[in-house]
């Protein structure tokens, strides 16, 4: 299970950075990009909780989105007023002070990111339950 905690949470940070100006990115470091959006994706308690992702994304009406990350297939994307929708504006704004960017650059990230690291911890199209796991496994990795 770590190695594949591991190689979520690395991909999701390649993607993050596929989705930033690369001028606006210069200097950032996967590891500081991963820990990130591990702490956005937290809940309140500082669990993961991609589950409650999932479910909100569909309580928008966006299943089709989300089954594509979950299944096997190539991942479809998700707006950036998705994003901005989802997660608490206060969130985002940390998220990109920590980065160094502006909120544009962490939502283009974050649209790259979400569906690589959900599609990553749904083998076999079941999101794995893995909210203490992951989050001390990122942890340990920094």
């Amino acid at each position: 299970m770590n190695d594949m905690i591991k190689e979520a949470v690395e991909y999701a940070a390649e993607h993050f950075l596929k989705g930033v100006d690369q001028e606006k990115a210069q200097g950032l470091e996967p590891d500081t990009i991963a820990s990130s959006l591990q702490e956005l994706i937290t809940d309140s308690a500082g669990k993961l909780d991609l589950g409650n992702i999932v479910s909100q994304l569909k309580e928008q009406g966006l299943d089709s989105i989300v089954d594509s990350w979950l299944g096997n297939g190539e991942n479809s994307s998700i707006s950036a007023d998705t994003i901005k929708n989802l997660f608490d504006g206060e969130k985002l704004s940390s998220l990109a002070a920590k980065l160094g960017l502006d909120e544009d650059s962490v939502l283009s990230g974050v649209t790259n990111a979400l569906p690589n690291i959900i599609d990553k911890c749904s083998p076999d199209g079941d999101l794995v339950d893995m909210a203490e796991s992951l989050f001390n496994s990122v942890k340990k990795l920094f």
